[in-house]
């Protein structure tokens, strides 16, 4: 591997860098039946949006998921168009990558930070992965409450880091020693 690394890092990089502090503008129509049944999930005592209202702030999370072709997908399996927060990987081994992680985070919180000003978010919820922490950190900065989704039975360091803090933690697994000291835990079981 050459000083500026592979092909691949060097398009990885690339990528991060296009996709800090980038926006994300789409539009689409919401059907009556998921907007009641979105009313229901969140519980709220409101009625859903009609047609040609607006639906409120966040709900685009639950209902305008990203979709993306195949043709457009990277070597990872994910998509090439990242979003507005970029990814900040955790280097396992000292490498270039362990130096420029602080600059990485930084930006990252701040991509984050924005994202959330921009949506005037109640809550962050995370499910850990590489968008998390930094999305965990800047909702901490903000004041803002987390929720910490973590169906794995071994958390990764992005929902160790968010338990710590977060209001809620939701588990599959109860008995994880790293989600004892958060202030609630939600049990559930996927069938």
């Amino acid at each position: 591997m050459s000083a500026g690394g592979t092909d691949l890092e060097r398009q990885i990089e690339a990528l991060r860098r296009e996709s800090i502090g980038r926006t994300v503008v789409e539009h689409d129509v919401a059907t009556a039946a998921p907007m009641r049944g979105l009313v229901v999930t969140f519980d709220r005592d409101e009625t859903p949006p009609g047609p040609g209202e607006a639906i409120p702030l966040g709900w685009h999370w639950a209902y305008f998921l990203p979709m993306a072709r195949r043709a457009t997908l990277g070597a990872d399996g994910l998509p090439t168009e990242t979003g507005v927060l970029p990814k900040v990987p955790l280097p396992r081994r000292p490498s270039g990558d362990l130096f420029r992680l602080p600059g990485n985070l930084r930006r990252a919180v701040a991509a984050a930070d924005a994202a959330i000003a921009d949506s005037r978010a109640d809550v962050v919820v995370g499910f850990g992965g590489y968008v998390s922490t930094p999305a965990y950190l800047a909702a901490r900065r903000r004041g803002i409450p987390v929720v910490v989704h973590e169906q794995n039975a071994r958390p990764g360091v992005a929902n160790r880091l968010g338990a710590r803090f977060a209001r809620h933690v939701a588990v599959t697994f109860p008995g994880n020693a790293v989600f004892k000291a958060a202030k609630k835990t939600v049990s559930y079981k996927i069938r």
